[in-house]
């Protein structure tokens, strides 16, 4: 009985020890280490097929959470908020303009803005490929993604004076708006680099996204009573740059003589 209890608990936890010890003393500089990671980044996005009629380029800003595990798969969620000036469709003003500008509610020309907006919400996996890199948990990568996007065209009147853009009147807004959402995949490519020292960890990368989007709103002011709403292409090339914060446990700097 005796010689039973130290094979089925006493060895176990033998190796237990062992595996913590080894766990313990792995370094980012020389082994692959499971690690959280919290991800800010900015993107430099340009539009294709269909996104390219009614935006022109746009930026997006957003913050992520990403787990790598010790064999460089990581899992992730990332969230993106899209703006931009650049809007090429304002067809839904057509009515509204006259040569110099849009009336407003005291029958003076009002001032106003026509921007784009948009949230994008994806879950990610890449892989590290640790070539030309300082350790074995940077390098290149590649990953794919699948998401939810929300995008739209948004109003801006400081006066609220013209009551067509007024956002708390929700009579007026959804018939401008073309608000518009569906689902996306991706690609993406890049390089990311994690010091052994934990002081720079960034990353670099293009994604190409592609958009199955349909507009949710029954009525536009321009478009044909009960139009149809036709699948879209919404397509981007994305550019990427961020800033990682790695967060896993340091090897003991304990000694042993």
């Amino acid at each position: 009985m005796s010689k039973l209890f130290k094979y089925f608990c006493v060895t176990p936890l033998f190796l237990i020890a062992i595996n913590c010890s080894l766990i313990s003393q792995s370094s980012i500089s020389d082994s692959t280490i499971g690690m959280h990671q919290v991800r800010l980044g900015v993107d430099f996005q340009i539009p294709f097929a269909d996104m390219a009629d009614r935006f022109g380029n746009n930026f997006s800003v957003g913050a992520g959470y990403a787990y790598k595990f010790k064999n460089n798969i990581d899992v992730g969620l990332s969230y993106r908020f899209m703006f931009s000036n650049d809007v090429k469709d304002t067809g839904m003003l057509s009515e509204l303009r006259t040569s110099l500008g849009i009336i407003n509610s005291q029958g003076e020309f009002g001032t106003y803005g026509v921007v784009q907006r948009g949230h994008h919400l994806q879950i990610k996996s890449s892989y590290t490929l640790p070539v030309f890199s300082p350790n074995k948990n940077s390098g290149f990568y590649g990953g794919l993604g699948i998401g939810f996007i929300v995008h739209r065209v948004h109003f801006i009147n400081t006066n609220s004076d013209i009551p067509q853009f007024n956002v708390n009147d929700r009579a007026y807004v959804p018939g401008y708006d073309r608000y518009t959402s569906g689902i996306t995949i991706s690609e993406e490519i890049g390089y990311r680099y994690f010091s052994n020292k934990s002081l720079i960890n960034f990353f670099v990368g293009i994604e190409f996204i592609q958009g199955f989007n349909k507009i949710r709103r029954d009525y536009q002011v321009d478009y044909e009573p009960n139009f149809e709403k036709k699948l879209r292409k919404d397509n981007l090339l994305s550019f990427k740059f961020g800033w990682v914060l790695p967060i896993y446990k340091k090897p003991s700097k304990d000694y042993y003589y």
